[in-house]
């Protein structure tokens, strides 16, 4: 072994040489180097490690950066979709704000309708009040009704019996009425001959002679001559027929019954017609109800007797006769009973 080879070995394995030899030589500062290059091959060892620690996390980073970019792509990708949701919620936002507009405008016309509404129910419920109000006066004036009903009602039954014991007493004067109407068939007779002896003279004699000779007939159905009366109605407007048309009958009030009345020497069709026109008009004029046409006729034609069943005239005559119709004058004027 050479002195080099034997220098190295006692360095590298003999600690005190290696003092001894530093203060010999004065290398103590190489001593301190070589322990600051012992000290940076540990750093260096301890960077390798670290650096391949770091490799790893770098690597890891990487695959970390990657799946971070993929999630900033899909971000990305939903961001777009967001934005374009955003400018569909900002054009519904839009629309709900032109539909909030219109809302608020139709809640404010809702609003007057229902003020108008509150003004109406509150004229309905004042006029509730009156109709309630009414609706009692009614029904007071219904239960007035219903007393008055029941009182008519009894002076019904007492009509019915009054009626009936009417029926009673008129069959038991039937007999007596049928001889009576015999005389009076007589007295027709004689005062037919009378008429015709006396020609055109119509003056008050004849008149009171047709009463004296209608006055039992009369009588029988309940009438009193002497409460007859006698009314004319001019028709100045036309509004029955002709203007200026005069209308006049014999007017007789019993009880609830009205009779309208005519007397006549001759009665023919013509004269009942013209009658029962009358009697319309002023059945119109004096608004009556279903009064009695009652037609006295000394002598009648046959056609006057049709004419009444036809019309509802209630005819009493003396004697019939079927004769050509004669013209009329001055002696078919209307004679007051």
């Amino acid at each position: 072994m050479s002195v080099k080879e034997e220098i190295l070995r006692l360095l590298k394995e003999d600690p005190d040489f290696r003092r001894e030899l530093s203060d010999v030589l004065g290398l103590t500062a190489f001593s301190q180097l070589k322990e600051a290059t012992e000290q940076l091959s540990k750093v260096v060892v301890q960077s390798r490690d670290l650096a391949v620690r770091l490799e790893g996390v770098v690597e890891r980073l990487v695959q970390r950066v990657d799946q971070l970019t993929q999630r900033v792509d899909q971000l990305a990708v939903r961001m777009d979709q967001l934005a374009e949701a955003q400018r569909k919620t900002e054009e519904e936002l839009k629309l709900l704000a032109e539909a909030q507009r219109k809302t608020e405008e139709r809640l404010n016309q809702l609003t007057q309708r229902v003020d108008q509404l509150a003004v109406r129910m509150d004229q309905l419920a004042d006029a509730q009040r009156k109709t309630e109000e009414r609706l009692n006066q009614l029904t007071q004036r219904v239960d007035q009704l219903a007393e008055a009903q029941r009182k008519t009602e009894e002076e019904l039954k007492l009509l019915a019996e009054a009626q009936r014991k009417l029926e009673e007493f008129l069959l038991a004067t039937r007999k007596e009425f049928s001889e009576r109407f015999d005389r009076l068939e007589n007295k027709i007779g004689m005062l037919d001959k009378t008429i015709s002896s006396l020609g055109q003279r119509w003056g008050v004699s004849y008149e009171e002679l047709i009463r004296e000779f209608f006055k039992e007939i009369v009588e029988s159905e309940g009438i009193n001559l002497d409460f007859i009366n006698r009314f004319t109605y001019k028709d100045q407007q036309g509004n029955f027929g002709a203007k200026g048309t005069r209308y006049e009958v014999d007017i007789y009030a019993k009880d609830d019954k009205v009779y309208l009345m005519e007397v006549k020497s001759f009665a023919e069709g013509d004269d009942v017609e013209w009658f029962n026109t009358k009697c319309d008009v002023l059945t119109r004029v004096l608004g009556l109800k279903n009064p009695i046409k009652l037609f006295l006729a000394v002598t009648a034609r046959e056609d006057a007797v049709e004419s009444s069943k036809a019309h509802g005239v209630k005819l009493i005559y003396g004697n019939l006769v079927e004769e050509p119709k004669r013209s009329k004058g001055k002696s078919e004027e209307d004679l007051s009973a």
